[in-house]
């Protein structure tokens, strides 16, 4: 989501967009799939379900940790986000219509209004919270490529107290962060990404290392939720006691994603390879839009894997990573048809010169 071209790309990290995609619908297809709510507590195949969820957890981290790191030394322009909002509106309204008319009974004044407004679903959380950061951009990066590095210091460490170490021990939502998906959540997940760029934060460490890092953090999380469950024995009452890890703002969960950001920042691709991230990866946002999308969210993912529950725990593990797959091959598919469609109308180019147009009718009134 920055206006980088695509020869600035660290094509690393394009490929860590793809990896983040697929972890996010390993998450929906547990989540919403009904995998989670179905499988039983204490089981094998229970502890397997929450070792996959709580590995592919860094992943609504690390978007706003990539936001920043790359979007530091750029200029954030309007003609970008309008790109994205017309991104989510070509699914929401497409989406929905097809609904409509293949399934009539699904017509409804929530899901006509969700097409219209499709930030009232609260499906495109990320997407909402980050337009909202979106115009906060810039200003963080004057400040990052400003401020003196002890003052930036101050901030990161407050930002990691307030915002990631007090929630998780606080028993109400002080600053409302939404387990991590509020629009204050991914503006600090973009101030530590422009933070880690600056000053290359873990850039002393080895990948081998922070690979290490990495698996410590998802163990530590994993051990607290289905150790703390077996030791002390799963509550019908208060299932959610030992979830205080399970948000984005997690400590191990930031630590996790940081480390992988910086991981995937130095892979070299080349080859063939590479010629398959520099065509998939700009693909990998409408997967997410596609399987988010508020009627196929409701009528073609809910309770869509349950069955997985009753799987063992290898069994279990296959499948959700297949059907994860499957997903996200399918959404490629759709969102190259997409912009195919908006390479041919021009959209970006057009969305560039309008932009220019009204930049330069207010600088000829300041003149």
């Amino acid at each position: 989501m920055t206006n980088q071209t695509r020869s600035q790309r660290n094509m690393g990290i394009e490929l860590l967009r793809m990896v983040l995609i697929f972890m996010i619908m390993i998450l929906h297809t547990q989540g919403k799939g009904g995998i989670l709510a179905n499988v039983t507590p204490g089981t094998s195949s229970y502890a397997m379900a929450w070792f996959l969820e709580i590995l592919s957890y860094p992943s609504g981290v690390v978007f706003g940790l990539i936001a920043g790191y790359v979007g530091l030394t750029h200029e954030h322009r309007i003609a970008d986000v309008v790109y994205i909002w017309l991104e989510v509106m070509f699914y929401t309204v497409i989406g929905s219509a097809l609904f409509f008319i293949f399934m009539p009974e699904t017509i409804s004044y929530d899901a006509i209004r969700n097409m219209i407004f499709p930030v009232m679903s609260e499906s495109y959380w990320y997407v909402s919270a980050y337009v909202g950061v979106f115009f906060f951009m810039n200003a963080i990066n004057f400040a990052v490529n400003n401020m003196q590095r002890n003052e930036l210091r101050i901030m990161f460490v407050a930002a990691l107290m307030l915002f990631c170490i007090l929630p998780v021990f606080s028993y109400t939502d002080v600053f409302a962060l939404r387990l991590g998906s509020s629009i204050l959540s991914i503006g600090s997940f973009y101030f530590f990404g422009a933070y880690m760029r600056k000053f290359k934060l873990l850039e002393k460490y080895t990948s081998g290392r922070l690979l290490l890092i990495f698996l410590a953090c998802i163990l530590f999380s994993w051990g607290f939720k289905v150790g703390g469950e077996t030791i002390f024995g799963f509550d019908q009452s208060s299932p959610e006691r030992f979830n205080r890890l399970l948000a984005y703002y997690a400590p191990p969960n930031v630590l996790a994603g940081m480390s992988m950001l910086v991981i995937f920042s130095r892979f070299e691709i080349k080859g063939a390879f590479l010629k398959v991230v520099k065509s998939a990866a700009p693909l990998a946002f409408g997967v997410y839009l596609l399987n988010a999308q508020p009627m196929v969210f409701k009528y073609l993912m809910a309770d869509r894997f349950a069955e997985y529950a009753s799987y063992g725990p290898l069994r279990l593990a296959l499948s959700v990573i297949l059907a994860a797959l499957a997903i996200y091959l399918v959404g490629t598919a759709v969102d190259a048809v997409r912009n195919l469609i908006f390479g041919l109308l021009g959209i970006k180019q057009r969305l560039k010169a309008a932009e220019e147009y009204l930049r330069s009718k207010g600088r000829d009134k300041q003149i």
